[in-house]
C-alpha cells in the first residue's frame, strides 16, 4: 500500500519532543533533470536537534528574519545530513542515474538550506547531480555517513592537540 511521503517536520523552534512532527505528504512527482530517491537511511546529527531547539542557532542558520512565514506554513523536513537511498525514477534527460541505484544523499548545502528540505522524510526530489553512487562493497550504514562522521572526525583531528609521532 502507497503511503506516501511520510516526513519529520518542525514549524516552530522549542522543545524537540513538542515541535517535531511526522506528518503525510504526497509522495513528490518527477521532473525533467531530476530523480526521485527513497531514502533508506539518515544519521541523527546532534545539531538536528540544535536546529529545532535553540532559537538563536536556527536565527543565523535558516535566516528567519527572511523566513519566518516560510517556517511557520511549511516547515522544516529534519535531517541536514544526507543519507543512504536508492533512486526510485529518473526525470526526462537523466543520464547520471538510474532506477535501482544506491546513493548517498550531499544535501545541506543544495536542498535543506534553501527548500527546508531534509533527510527525515521517505523520498525526496532532487537535481540529477546531486547523488553520489555507493558501490555495493559499501554497507549501508558505512554509506549513510559518508557527509557527517569524515569531517567531524578531520574537524577534532585538526584541532586537537595531538602527540605527533616521536614526541611521546
Amino acid at each position: 500500500m502507497e503511503h506516501g511521503n511520510r516526513a519529520l517536520v518542525f514549524k516552530e523552534i522549542g522543545e524537540v519532543e513538542k515541535v517535531l512532527h511526522l506528518l503525510h505528504f504526497p509522495k513528490p512527482q518527477i521532473s525533467p533533470g531530476h530523480v526521485l530517491v527513497r531514502i533508506l537511511s539518515r544519521p541523527v546529527h546532534p545539531f538536528d536537534l540544535v536546529l529545532c531547539s535553540d532559537l538563536s542557532v536556527a536565527e543565523v542558520f535558516f535566516d528567519l528574519g527572511k523566513n519566518s512565514e516560510t517556517l511557520k506554513n511549511t516547515g522544516v523536513v529534519a535531517g541536514h545530513e544526507g543519507g543512504l537511498g536508492i533512486v526510485e525514477e529518473i526525470g526526462k534527460g537523466v543520464t547520471l542515474c538510474s532506477p535501482g541505484q544506491r546513493v548517498h544523499l550531499d544535501i545541506t548545502f543544495s536542498y535543506f538550506l534553501p527548500y527546508f528540505q531534509g533527510s527525515w522524510q521517505d523520498y525526496i526530489l532532487i537535481k540529477e547531480e546531486s547523488p553520489i553512487p555507493v558501490p555495493d562493497k559499501i554497507e549501508d550504514d558505512i554509506a549513510t555517513q559518508f557527509s557527517s562522521n569524515p569531517w567531524t572526525v578531520y574537524g577534532l583531528c585538526k584541532e586537537s592537540i595531538l602527540p605527533r609521532e616521536g614526541t611521546f
